[in-house]
């Protein structure tokens, strides 16, 4: 006898052949154990694409910009910093995304060379933890000795 807060699953079949027929408990979660891991798999396949639409959003956007303002120079060659880059690759996490102690501005030459990188530490299997160590590192011993200073003194105020 199912508890009286049990309700079905509200995972619909393949061909609108209604729901699935399994009770879930009362107010923990819309599907079955079952239908949950194929909705989370399916969530996963979508977040893998979703990272490039996150660039078009206005929270973005106003994120860069106030960047920018605050942080105009690259932070290795002290030149006009054009492009906004995660330390930490976000992979699709909104919250490393959207975190401000996770940007640092670069000029594209610049970006493009730490890009390449990171390509080649993500090939090896290093993590994004590991990713942005290195990352910190690289600009501390290529940068000027301003901007360096700089990014290392945010660097370990706002990141461990």
């Amino acid at each position: 006898m199912p508890s009286k807060g049990s309700k079905r699953c509200g995972y619909i079949l393949p061909g609108g052949r209604g729901r699935c027929k399994k009770l879930v408990p009362d107010g923990k979660h819309i599907y079955c154990e079952y239908h949950q891991a194929i909705d989370l798999q399916r969530f996963r396949e979508r977040s893998d694409r979703a990272p490039g639409k996150m660039y078009s959003t206005a929270k973005w956007k106003r994120l860069r910009g106030a960047h920018l303002a605050m942080q105009p120079l690259c932070e290795v060659c002290g030149k006009a910093g054009q492009v906004v880059d995660h330390i930490e690759p976000h992979r699709g996490a909104a919250d490393l995304f959207f975190d401000s102690e996770n940007l640092m501005t670069l000029c594209k030459p610049h970006h493009d060379a730490i890009t390449q990188i990171e390509i080649k530490l993500r090939g090896k299997g290093a993590n994004g933890k590991q990713i942005a160590q290195y990352k910190k590192q690289w600009v501390e011993s290529n940068g000027n000795s301003r901007q360096s200073a700089s990014f290392g003194s945010r660097a370990k105020a706002g990141r461990s």
